[in-house]
């Protein structure tokens, strides 16, 4: 830790006090623009002797600790407020990830100061937080152009830059026509939707003669 003394910070202030043997006597700490007092010798007070005395009052430079919440791929976009911590140096410092950040987002990760000493220079926190974004698939009748019944949208939650795979589904009554959309791909900050279309299958008209005695199907019929 950097002790400043106030000899250290300006001869002019220190203070020369004539005292008779057996006298009492008091010093007090002084205030310094950006330093902070930190201790002394523990002998402020007291009663002169038959030596001088001398008293000491340490000091540290004032510094401060940035912690910033950041978007891990986009470190423009700032997830939460960032926040100062003032100190001095030598002094601890505890960070933390934050509790109040932007909606659909989750912590990552940081890098690897958030605790530790101040230091002269400013120290730079900085935690990493990754989007959330909705992958939806659907499944639409390309006649109505409405969700086909009983096959309701399949949806799933995906962090920025990991890959999602929707499905093609097997519609009984229905055919597949085409896909708007990646049936697989990267998820980024956007919202996916995928939608699948179908063309509901023709209904054939199927006419049989029966014979009504014996139940067999006429084989051929006559015009």
């Amino acid at each position: 830790v950097d002790k400043i003394t106030n000899q250290d910070i300006d001869v002019s202030k220190n203070e020369v006090t004539s005292k008779n043997q057996g006298q009492a006597y008091t010093t007090t700490k002084k205030e310094f623009e950006n330093y902070v007092w930190i201790s002394d010798t523990q002998n402020t007070a007291g009663t002169v002797g038959n030596q001088d005395i001398e008293v000491i009052y340490y000091y540290s430079p004032v510094t401060t600790v940035l912690v910033k919440h950041l978007d891990k791929y986009d470190h423009s976009i700032e997830v939460a407020t960032s926040q100062t911590i003032d100190g001095y140096i030598g002094k601890e410092y505890t960070t933390n990830v934050s509790s109040s950040i932007l909606p659909n987002y989750v912590y990552s990760d940081s890098t690897s100061n958030t605790t530790g000493n101040m230091t002269r220079e400013q120290i730079v926190v900085e935690y990493y937080y990754i989007k959330e974004s909705e992958v939806r698939a659907k499944y639409i009748d390309e006649n109505t152009g409405k969700q086909i019944d009983n096959y309701p949208d399949i949806v799933g939650t995906y962090k920025e830059a990991t890959t999602y795979t929707t499905n093609k589904l097997q519609i009984p009554g229905y055919t597949f026509t085409k896909i708007d959309g990646s049936e697989k791909g990267v998820v980024g900050k956007d919202n996916i939707v995928v939608t699948y279309y179908y063309k509901k299958n023709s209904a054939g008209i199927e006419v049989k003669y029966i014979d009504q005695v014996n139940k067999n199907e006429i084989a051929t019929p006559t015009y």
